[in-house]
């Protein structure tokens, strides 16, 4: 880290030197704990070390300034020279700069925010509202929701705009993990009309032809949509034909369009929800987190 508190007077001392290339913050923090006890020929840098380690601390420095920064004290020990009392006096606003970076460093520890990305599919669906919900209960970080397509998903994750994407199609690459989180129950639903729909929304659920096969017990004319496809058919009811059977994950509907089958799903595969992240991430919670999830998961009651 380059220093560029000193005065003007005492920059133009070290001549040509490139301060920015040879002296640190190390240097000059060295260098203020050294004065601070320059009655003792052992004074030791904060991290610790020896007094041989303390005189390469501050060689660059006297040879930037061309004079030395401690003069040996009559009778033993040791002394801040003139120049040492000048720079002591024009570097101390290192220690209040390195006061405010750890204070911001703890601001940002604290205000953690762990940001989940999803697709508009995978947010409508229950399993994911759950998810979320519990995430919200642990105390590591604040929970931020970032709407994410499916097709974005490997690059929101590699560009830091999401630390966790969750969907049902599994994001491939070496810098990604991809974690089962949880099981989907499979719901069949009738695009109807808003005359033989009951009242009251209804649950249900669907898959895909990656997500798994198709249960031996759903009518033979269940049409199985891509991921979003289905909840585009949601969304825009009037696009699907009435009669028609749509799959898909647990979910949220309109009542006024469709209606939920009743069909056994234990012939079927559940659908998985994944959650993806990258290998290395900067949150050191991060990479337990999947478990802790679905323990939580595990123990909670379902809503």
């Amino acid at each position: 880290m380059a220093v560029h508190s000193i005065s003007k007077e005492m920059v133009s001392a070290f001549g040509n030197a490139d301060i920015s290339q040879q002296l640190s913050f190390r240097n000059f923090v060295g260098f203020r704990n050294a004065y601070r006890m320059a009655e003792s020929t052992s004074a030791r840098l904060y991290g610790g070390g020896s007094l041989r380690s303390l005189e390469k601390c501050l060689k660059p420095i006297e040879d930037a300034l061309g004079a030395p920064l401690f003069i040996a004290r009559k009778g033993g020990g040791v002394c801040s020279s003139a120049m040492g009392e000048r720079l002591f006096t024009d570097t101390g606003g290192i220690e209040k700069a390195m006061d405010r970076l750890m204070e911001k460093v703890s601001e940002i520890r604290e205000a953690r925010v762990l940001r989940v990305g999803a697709n508009a599919a995978t947010f409508r669906t229950d399993a994911f509202r759950r998810v979320f919900r519990v995430l919200g209960s642990f105390d590591d970080f604040r929970l931020a929701y970032v709407p994410i397509a499916e097709s974005d998903s490997a690059s929101a994750l590699t560009q830091g705009r999401c630390d966790w994407y969750f969907g049902f199609h599994h994001s491939g690459g070496e810098r990604i993990i991809t974690e089962q989180i949880t099981q989907v129950p499979l719901r069949v639903y009738r695009r109807s009309s808003s005359s033989q729909a009951g009242a009251g929304m209804m649950r249900g659920g669907c898959i895909t032809p990656e997500m798994g096969g198709r249960s031996k017990s759903y009518p033979s004319n269940v049409r199985l949509q891509p991921e979003i496809g289905w909840d585009r058919y949601f969304e825009n009811p009037d696009e699907c034909a009435d009669g028609r059977l749509i799959c898909a994950p647990e979910i949220s509907v309109d009542p006024k369009f469709w209606r939920q089958e009743a069909s056994r799903t234990g012939d079927s595969e559940p659908l998985a929800l994944l959650g993806m992240r990258l290998r290395y991430h900067p949150y050191e919670f991060l990479p337990g987190l999947a478990d802790r999830l679905k323990q939580r998961l595990f123990d909670a009651p379902e809503a």
